[in-house]
């Protein structure tokens, strides 16, 4: 049958090439589903009787695996950060003749497009068009890195930070991803009484909420100590988290939101307006939406509901006062401008905010200033967190800062797929979801590629020198002591 005289060339092309090379760049959770749901998906060909192999390269910067579990999850999530050991579990477990799973550290890909694989201070670099000769396919699952920031007046002093460069920090001590994120160890809590954080996502709280539990509250999770150490220097009880839109917009999840209600001695406040008073566009966003229901009733139930005067007032307020720990948080309002404070010009001190209104259709509406002014003062350290990007690979093509794919093959200017590149995780989609949400993502680019294999669009040929993937090449070049290995991961840990 044409299935059988297919599946027999398939055998004698891997046989002849030495097995099916995959490269997985990110070793994050969207990296590991993607390399788990391959070998399932390799498996299902039923070709281990011929002695066919494949082998799976999952290759990232840093010296450990991870990705986000490691630096992005909260340390008082650890239900969530269990995720991890599974990885640890997928190297274990493919490790035979047939199916082999490899995790190489400090291997970074080449966002430019460089002549040749360099040494760096941290590992090594290699370009795509050399990566591509290790292997017959590559997926880029290695997530959307960037950060975006705030264009204002201001947005240059010192206290200004991204949410995400912080939230790396008191999680794994890790250094800013790219060159806007700008926090550094000497960040000063100790500056102000309050903090100014901006956007409506999961980050903004979680920032928020280690900064009102403490050290004593955290002192027991895998925290960073240098962290800890931070937290004791903070003179912080009042944050406000500010977001351009309104609550049927908001894209924090209702788990997240709850766990700011339960913080020991602090008191969550909302404008009653702002959950009542809404438009024909926002009632139709949040009737067709079940998280934006409960999120409504859990903020009308669980907040202190105020004025939104109230909530104005507040923001002027300048007055520190100790009773509890405040947070509140305001919608329809956007920072225009960060002010320098009068005794230190390098350093912010205040945030002009811009009262908003939406329009436009439900599910596509747009803030729109309205020229009413507020000034958030006594504020030191504000953290930015508007969302993330992917940072352009050289060689893959994008389109408005998204790469270009259809069902995870990565494809050109004119659709056409790219020979063996493919896409999963934040990479492939952009930063929305959660953990779980990789996995189906991992299955779709999986299928796509295993039937690529099948259908011959990926050309197992010798044309690719190094049977081993990529420690062939960094042999050849001796720079495989540059690397880590699983083995390195697991003496680090």
């Amino acid at each position: 049958s044409v299935c059988r005289r297919r599946t027999s060339q398939l055998v004698d092309d891997l046989k002849q090439c030495g097995g099916f090379r995959v490269g997985i760049v990110g070793a994050g959770p969207a990296g590991f589903y993607t390399a788990q749901s391959l070998m399932r998906d390799f498996s299902l060909l039923e070709l281990q009787n011929h002695a066919a192999r494949i082998q799976v390269d999952v290759l990232d910067r840093t010296p450990i695996g991870n990705g986000l579990v490691r630096s992005g999850v909260a340390p008082d999530h650890p239900e969530v950060k269990h995720v991890q050991n599974r990885f640890q579990d997928f190297l274990a477990e493919y490790q035979t003749d047939t199916h082999k799973m490899n995790f190489f550290g400090n291997l970074n890909v080449a966002r430019s497009t460089q002549p040749d694989i360099i040494e760096t201070e941290n590992g090594v670099e290699v370009p795509l068009p050399i990566l591509r000769n290790c292997y017959h396919a590559i997926v880029f699952s290695c997530g959307s890195e960037g950060e975006r920031r705030l264009k204002i007046p201001g947005n240059q002093l010192r206290g200004v930070y991204s949410a995400g460069a912080f939230v790396r920090y008191y999680n794994a001590g890790l250094p800013p991803n790219d060159v806007n994120s700008d926090y550094t160890e000497d960040t000063n809590i100790s500056r102000s009484s309050k903090m100014a954080i901006i956007g409506h996502g999961n980050v903004a709280l979680d920032a928020a909420r280690i900064i009102l539990k403490g050290r004593k509250a955290l002192e027991t999770t895998d925290i960073t100590n240098q962290a800890l150490d931070l937290l004791d220097t903070s003179t912080i009880n009042e944050i406000h988290i500010f977001g351009r839109r309104g609550p049927a917009q908001a894209s924090f999840t209702n788990k997240e939101l709850r766990e700011m209600f339960e913080i020991d001695d602090c008191q969550v406040y909302i404008a009653k307006e702002d959950l009542t008073e809404l438009n024909e566009a926002s009632q139709l966003e949040i009737k067709s939406s079940r998280t934006h229901k409960r999120m409504l009733a859990l903020m009308t139930k669980k907040g202190t509901l105020i004025s939104k005067e109230e909530m104005i007032q507040a923001i002027s307020n300048t007055r520190n006062e100790k009773t509890h720990k405040k947070c509140f948080i305001h919608f329809n309002m956007s920072p225009v401008e960060y002010i320098a404070s009068p005794q230190d010009p390098n350093h912010v001190q205040e945030v002009a905010l811009e009262k908003t209104v939406l329009s436009g259709p439900a599910n596509a509406q747009r803030a729109k200033g309205t020229g009413e002014i507020s000034k958030l003062q006594d504020c030191g350290i504000i953290l930015e967190s508007i969302g993330y990007f992917p940072i352009p690979i050289g060689g893959v093509p994008f389109q408005n800062g998204i790469v270009m794919h259809s069902e995870g093959r990565i494809v050109d200017a004119n659709q056409t797929p790219m020979e063996g590149l493919y896409a999963s995780g934040w990479f492939k989609r952009g930063s929305n979801g959660i953990i779980g949400t990789n996995v189906w993502d991992a299955q779709e680019t999986s299928r796509a590629l295993i039937s690529d294999l099948q259908g011959g669009q990926i050309p197992l040929t010798n044309r690719q020198p190094f049977y081993n993937g990529i420690t062939d090449l960094l042999e050849e070049r001796k720079l495989l002591s540059k690397v880590s290995t699983w083995e390195d991961w697991k003496n680090i840990e």
